[in-house]
């Protein structure tokens, strides 16, 4: 199979996830194993090469798998508190729509 470049790779699959109603959750695993495979150099884009001692290296990997774990549970709290405003928005809606409703009765009469 031939290497392709990461952009190219990359817009293929996000127009096979969206053409087959894929959600954002998808996407966003696409974008990162995306992210993943080019940093391993499974494509044809050049590669940043850092020489970074082993310590340096180390210590950037551990940081960053806490980096990994703080916005997991960042997006984790976020989606509770979408949740908790999409309940307080229903409930807002309902309660205007039965005033609404109280109201043009009350017209009605």
């Amino acid at each position: 199979m031939d290497k392709t470049t990461a952009e190219a790779d990359l817009k293929s699959r996000l127009t096979a996830i969206r053409s087959l109603g894929g959600k954002q959750r998808e996407v966003d695993a696409a974008i990162a194993r995306n992210i993943l495979h080019e940093e391993l150099g499974q494509f044809t884009d050049p590669q940043q090469v850092y020489h970074l001692d082993e310590a340096t290296r180390d210590r950037l990997i551990a940081h960053g798998r806490q980096d990994a774990a703080h916005a997991l549970l960042a997006v984790g709290s976020v989606e509770l508190n979408v949740a908790k405003l999409d309940r307080k928005m229903t409930l807002v809606i309902v309660s205007l729509l039965v005033l609404i409703g109280m109201m043009a009765d009350a017209l009605m009469r």
